[in-house]
Formats: structure tokens, sequence, C-alpha cells
């Protein structure tokens, strides 16, 4: 499986380099090779910031004005991309990044490190899941789904209970290698937060109430 992936972007530095090797002569295939990036992003930066910037102000406008059919067409090309297992995947990584900084800025965690793995290790870490057990949840062995839909004009697309979704084994711990479990949307939601401990204080109290007769 091939997927898209999201380089660091281009920094300042970088693209003055670019800019003066381009004007020096050299092509944008050799800059791109040298930078390994796509042609398409080095070309952005063999122009100067001002035209930059206003290429991105034109793109914009010409963003905001298409009719409406086109921005519904935009749409759902990318909801076609989504519900593929390659964008699905991707974006289950974006989501994995996005709760890692969340994470990341509440008080509790301030001066601690959330972990968060690279996207090249999150889908190798998808492709072992899938070589070892199908597309089933990690937890319950049900088979998932990979679906996604355009949002309503008013409120929230309801997520199915069997859609894939990505958990942290130890809420307590980042987004690590060792703490990604490939589960369902169903089983992640009622786990939610439940640290380790907390499982085993749980079980702990069944245990205890079951030899009374008490469930």
């Amino acid at each position: 499986m091939n997927y898209r992936t999201n380089n660091k972007k281009i920094t300042e530095e970088e693209s003055k380099i670019i800019r003066k090797l381009f004007l020096n002569g050299m092509t944008g295939a050799d800059i791109a090779a040298k930078f390994k990036r796509s042609v398409n992003t080095i070309y952005k930066y063999t122009v100067s910031v001002e035209q930059r910037e206003s290429y991105a102000a034109k793109d914009k406008a010409y963003k905001k004005n298409l009719p409406e059919d086109q921005k519904n067409a935009r749409k759902l090309r990318n909801i076609a991309y989504l519900n593929t297992e390659s964008g699905f995947m991707l974006s289950k990584y974006h989501d994995v990044k996005r709760s890692s900084q969340k994470k990341q800025a509440r008080p509790i965690n301030a001066g601690k490190e959330i972990e968060l793995l690279s996207q090249e290790e999150f889908f190798e870490l998808w492709t072992q899941h899938k070589a070892k057990q199908g597309i089933t949840c990690g937890y319950t062995g049900e088979p998932l789904i990979m679906k996604k839909k355009l949002p309503p004009k008013v409120g929230r697309n309801k997520v199915p209970k069997n859609q894939l979704s990505v958990d942290c084994l130890d809420p307590e711990i980042g987004y690590t290698k060792e703490n990604i479990v490939f589960c369902s949307w169903g089983f992640n939601d009622r786990k939610n937060a439940v640290k380790i401990k907390d499982c085993y204080l749980i079980i702990k109290m069944h245990e205890e109430r079951n030899k009374h007769g008490v469930i």
C-alpha cells in the first residue's frame, strides 16, 4: 500500500537556497531530488516571496469564488480519496497528531513530553496489524470499516461503531509504536480514558463482589 507522505515545511533558509540554485540554472527536477521533495513543491520557491504571496492570495480568492457545484465536486473528490485505505489511514494519522498536540497542551502534562510516532512508523504499524489479523479490531477481532461522509450543513455525522479508530492502550503515554492499538470506534469510545491501573482496580472489585454473589 502506497501512502502520501508529508515532509516538514520548507524553511525560509531552504527557500532562499532553492531560489538561488534555480536562478543559477539548476533545474527544478534536480533541486527536487536534492531536497527530496516533489517538483511542484520546489517550483513554489523558485519565485520571490512577494510572488508566492500574490499567487497564494489569488488561489484563495479563486477557491472562495468557485461556483457551488464546483465546490461540491472538490469535496466529493476529497471524500472519495478519504474512502480509500491510503486516504483513510492518512487522515487517522492526522487525527493522532492533533490528539497528541492537545494532550501535550494540557496543564497536567506540563514539563512532560508526549511522544508521537512518525507517519512512516504509523503506516508500518498498520501494515503489521493487517498482516497479523486483517482489518479487524485489535481488542475484539471484529471487522472494521473505513468510510467517511460529507459533513452535514448542521451538526456532525454519527460515527459508526465499527469504524476504524486509533487508541492509546495506556492514555498516560503518548502515541508510540508500543502503545497504539487499531480498534473499533465503539470500543475506543467505551474505553475512553481508562488507565491500565484502573482496569486492574475494576477487575479486583468485580472479583471481590463475585465472591459474595454480587455481580
